[in-house]
């Protein structure tokens, strides 16, 4: 165990800087605050790679090797001892997990449903199979509890289905789960968890827990009164649509935590962090892992935290989060203690702050921070990482806030942004990066097609923390001057004499302003070029023009990097080169005509003058560059690309011109305040069918011209402009004026409108089916998902509206409903939204049939329970009680006993998970029987002095009627007898002498449960 203790000496070092505890109580006015780059594996044409800044006095930890520490304690988890046995069902297992010595028990059965809660007694070591599964339970029971730190208990391969629990396992001590499945399980919904660490070690390792709903998050690392006494490692495992009635939706973290190579997929919170929450004084650190598609219905889509927060070489994707404070993947807020995030070498993706409108959550702003949202006093550090297309309506990528709010924690936040890229933040208006304050350093970032009109002051040291990802930049190790260089650094402002210094660094930069076209003649082959804010000429001739028959890569490293030069890249006889230019400005003299001869690919570039591209012929062996077009064997095509370029202020008769043989793209480019006869101008008539010139996505303000395109011949076959934006209406196809073609468009866009989904679900009471209705605004059409209870149902949405009437019968319980709209970001936009419904309890009807029986003739009462139902009814009948099971509706409870009389019937159907408890009364009479006699003439001899005269008396059902008193009167006199076992009743007749024939008549007078019964007979005297 000697990798355990030495990560329990580094705990001990980080509990001495612990000040406050963990709150992971219930939310206060104040904890409610809504008012409630790493670099691609190769340089393509829309990504930069920026080179980390290795600085000694770097005052961020430098992480330590989690993959190995982990690895170093997963190993022991095979490491298992006890006595070998097996377990064939719950209360197998419960004796063998509370035996006094440990036990390594194998799962041998199959369904293992939930009793009575285990209470560990040893270190038990518990083995699944592919067939064995745990199940069943109650949301008032802890089904696995151990309160002894002493013991260390696993659990490996062991499955968990369909289960109810208040927390599933509640555990103390060293505790290893390996390869387990946590699959639907349903907790209490107070601070109540799947997984619950409440001391010491837990090491969560290649498990997976989806679908769980919870209160708390499917795993909470928590012990009252201490941060540092609960450590929780999660490598390898897979959190999928999980979710937490408060926060967060997959780990509650109020200690120590460590996360590596996990997958956070669909989660969600009501209130805060999708996926994990660090709270007050606690510290999480997670790197190689994924979040996606996590939401929030407040703060925080992926990750929220009031307190210390690593990661790195984590990826966040479709995260999004519904108020203002927000963070659509981070939010922090200091809140007990001051955050501290670092983020180093991350990929930021398409996360969304939800919050577009003042609402009673959110009153103070609308939501801040698409992907990364901190508030007030804290320390944020983000480097090397890369932001796409994220969106808030403050701050589309990262937004760092101060704002007074009621008995909370104030002060401008610390931040550091450093060497990252930021690609497609779009929205008109809205700044990528937003801070409030000035404490910050904000250097060498890189913003492609991302809008950012406020200037951040860019002088600042950044001592960017070092990545735990290598940078795909190479360094060269050549130190000697005058060499060609991998990378050379180039800076206008710097007195350093370019024959003096290597260009290897900042401080040995080459220097002056034709510094950049030294730089061009020293680079090696793929090398890159850094530019510092400067403007660049061609002042010494020695080096003109800027010309460079290599592949190179030049980067502008600020806002303010200006060329003056020609930019002639190339030389006779070189094809197969590629020249990439970020984030410059190319501002060419009135004496300079800008050409370029060579293939090139513009990024992030703004154009302030005309361009002339290939001002000559050149022909190229196609065995140099094979991807060229090829005639008559030899290629005559270059290609010149912009990207997310900016042409701006430019009076000209065209602002590109190109030679006959160019083929050029434009993506997502912006033509601003241009006077034009044409926007690019094809020289002369011949042309090969890669010559194509090629608009895509850009956008035409505040400009005159007759043509975006236009050629002394018509090629309009070789032409698409297409999805651009306008200033006014323009119509497809080619004008011919004067031996002009112009071509404005090929192709119209399709604007994207909102959808601004709505879900509503009525209340229902159970044993009912549900309608879902939802709206798409716009009279958009399409399909809706809505997630009940982890099913998805797929509405049609016809015109805006749609509805599906469901016949799934919910239990009882309070729901959510979260909806989601896929849109294709051409027509329609992606929205979500929520709701909540409520099933309550039905009320059972009871029927008790027949209110009058008869005693022996109706044996039974039948009681019915409507639609129908199943159960268990106490059935009162006068004062006896008894409990009838009910099976489809129907009840029957023995009522053949009962003595004649009238009574007082109460049937109780008890409160159930689905049924409030009701009650039905009924009077129930049981009449008398009527008994059958038989008694018939009889002739007797006079001589005979007593006469025997005998009857039969029997119930309603046949059946002898013993011990009953019978009478028959003859004449004046009465005689009485009693029945015996088989009903028969003798009568001794005296003084019966004289011949004739008289009346008699038999009577049984009745009792407690038979009318009385009487019967004529004639019995005749003879001699």
């Amino acid at each position: 165990m000697g990798g355990i203790k030495i990560k329990l000496n580094k705990i001990a070092i980080l509990s001495l800087l612990m000040m406050l505890l963990c709150f992971i109580g219930t939310a206060s006015a104040t904890e409610d605050i809504n008012d409630t780059v790493v670099a691609e594996s190769t340089l393509d044409d829309n990504s930069v790679s920026i080179d980390n800044v290795d600085d000694s006095n770097d005052d961020i930890q430098t992480i330590k090797n989690l993959d190995d520490d982990l690895a170093s304690e997963n190993s022991k988890i095979s490491s298992t001892s006890g006595t070998p046995t097996t377990a064939y069902d719950w209360n197998t297992l419960k004796n063998k997990c509370e035996a006094p010595t440990s036990q390594y028990i194998t799962l041998t059965g199959t369904t293992y449903t939930i009793g009575e809660v285990i209470k560990f007694k040893n270190s038990a070591t518990i083995v699944g199979s592919n067939v064995s599964y745990i199940t069943g339970g109650s949301t008032s029971k802890t089904p696995f509890l151990n309160i002894n730190p002493a013991l260390t208990l696993h659990f490996i391969n062991v499955k968990f289905l369909n289960v109810n629990a208040n927390n599933l396992l509640q555990l103390d001590g060293t505790v290893y789960l390996e390869n387990c499945t946590f699959n639907n399980i349903q907790t209490a919904t107070g601070r109540n968890s799947v997984i619950y660490n409440t001391n010491n070690l837990m090491y969560i390792s290649g498990c997976n827990i989806t679908n769980c709903n919870t209160g708390y998050g499917a795993v909470s690392n928590y012990v009252f009164g201490s941060t540092t006494s609960v450590v929780m490692y999660v490598d390898d495992c897979n959190f999928v649509n999980n979710s937490a009635s408060v926060e967060p939706g997959a780990i509650n973290n109020c200690g120590i935590l460590y996360v590596n190579n996990t997958l956070f997929d669909g989660n969600h919170a009501n209130w805060w962090a999708g996926a994990i929450h660090t709270h007050t004084n606690a510290q999480t650190e997670i790197q190689n892992s994924i979040f996606k598609r996590n939401t929030a219905g407040w703060n925080g889509g992926a990750l929220y935290t009031y307190s210390k927060l690593k990661i790195y070489n984590s990826t966040f994707e479709n995260n999004n989060c519904t108020t203002n404070n927000g963070g659509g993947a981070i939010g922090a807020y200091n809140y007990g203690s001051e955050y501290n995030i670092t983020i180093d070498s991350c990929r930021f993706n398409y996360n969304k702050n939800l919050c577009e409108a003042y609402t009673n959550i959110s009153t103070t702003s609308l939501g801040r921070g698409g992907a990364i949202s901190v508030l007030n006093g804290g320390y944020l550090t983000v480097c090397n990482s890369n932001f796409t297309g994220n969106y808030a309506r403050i701050g589309q990528a990262i937004a760092a806030a101060t704002y007074t709010y009621e008995n909370g924690t104030g002060g401008n936040p610390h931040i550091k942004i450093c060497h990252n890229l930021f690609v497609n933040h779009t929205a008109t208006g809205i700044d990528t990066v937003v801070i409030t304050g000035n404490d910050y350093c904000f250097c060498n970032n890189v913003f492609i097609n991302s809008y950012q009109a406020t200037p951040y002051n860019e002088t600042c040291i950044c001592n960017s923390p070092k990545s735990s990802v290598k940078s795909l930049l190479r360094m060269s190790n050549d130190n000697v001057l005058t060499e060609w260089h991998n990378i050379i650094y180039v800076n206008a402002s710097s007195p350093n004499d370019p024959e003096s210094v290597d260009g290897q660094s900042w401080e040995n930069a080459y220097g002056g302003k034709d510094s950049l076209l030294r730089a061009f003649r020293d680079i090696l082959n793929n090398g890159v070029i850094y530019v510092a804010d400067g403007e660049y000429t061609a002042e010494d001739y020695n080096y003109f023009p800027l010309e460079c028959s290599r592949n190179i890569t030049v980067i502008g490293l600020g806002s303010k990097v200006i060329l003056k030069l020609p930019l002639e890249s190339g030389a006779a006889g070189v094809t197969n080169v590629i020249h990439k230019l970020v984030n410059l400005t190319i501002a060419a003299g009135t004496s300079i005509d800008t050409g370029i001869n060579i293939n090139s690919t513009f990024i992030n570039c703004t154009f302030t003058a005309p361009m002339r591209f290939g001002n000559e012929t050149k022909y190229y062996s196609t065995t140099m560059d094979p991807r060229m077009f090829l005639e008559y064997g030899y290629a005559k095509t270059n290609s010149m690309t912009f990207n997310n370029c900016i042409f701006k202020d430019i009076d000209a008769n065209n602002v590109v011109n190109l030679y006959k043989y160019y083929a050029v793209n434009l993506n997502n480019c912006i033509f601003e305040n241009i006077t034009a006869d044409s926007l690019v101008y094809r020289e002369g008539t011949g042309y090969f069918e890669d010559d194509g010139i090629y608009f895509k996505n850009c956008t035409f303000t505040n400009s005159k011209f007759n043509g975006v395109v236009d050629s002394a011949a018509n090629f309009d076959d070789a032409i698409a402009i297409e999805d651009c934006t306008y200033d006014s209406a323009v119509a497809i196809g080619t004008t011919e004026i004067n031996g002009h073609f112009y071509v404005n468009a090929t192709k119209l866009k399709v604007t994207a409108v909102d959808t601004n989904l709505t879900v509503k679900i009525a209340d229902i009471t159970y044993g009912n089916g549900f309608t879902i209705d939802v709206t798409l605004l716009n009279n958009v059409s399409g399909n809706v998902t809505v997630n009940i209870n982890n099913k998805n149902y797929s509405i049609t949405v016809v015109n805006g509206s749609g509805s599906l009437k469901v016949s799934d019968i919910l239990d009882a319980s309070n729901y959510i409903a979260v909806a989601n709209f896929v849109g294709d970001n051409v027509t329609t936009y992606s929205s979500t939204a929520n709701t909540t419904f409520t099933v309550a309890k039905a009320t059972p009807t009871i029927t008790i049939s027949g209110g009058s029986k008869i005693y022996n003739v109706a044996k039974t009462l039948t009681i019915t329970l409507a639609n129908p139902i199943s159960g268990t009814v106490s059935v009162i009948i006068g004062s006896q009680k008894v409990n009838v099971k009910v099976t489809n509706g129907k009840g029957t409870v023995s009522v053949n006993n009962l003595k004649p009389g009238n009574y007082n019937v109460k049937v109780i159907f008890a409160s159930t998970s689905n049924y409030n408890e009701t009650f039905k009364t009924a009077k129930l009479t049981v009449k008398k029987a009527t008994p059958k006699m038989n008694a018939k003439k009889v002739t007797f001899k006079a001589k005979k002095k007593t006469k025997k005269y005998s009857i039969v008396l029997k119930t309603n059902e046949n059946k002898a009627l013993s011990k009953v008193k019978v009478t028959i009167k003859l004449g004046k006199k009465t005689y009485s007898a009693k029945t015996n076992s088989k009903g028969q009743a003798t009568f001794k007749l005296t003084k019966l002498t004289k011949k004739g024939s008289y009346k008699a008549t038999v009577k049984f007078a009745g009792n407690a449960y038979y009318q009385a019964l009487s019967k004529k007979v004639t019995i005749k005297v003879k001699k």
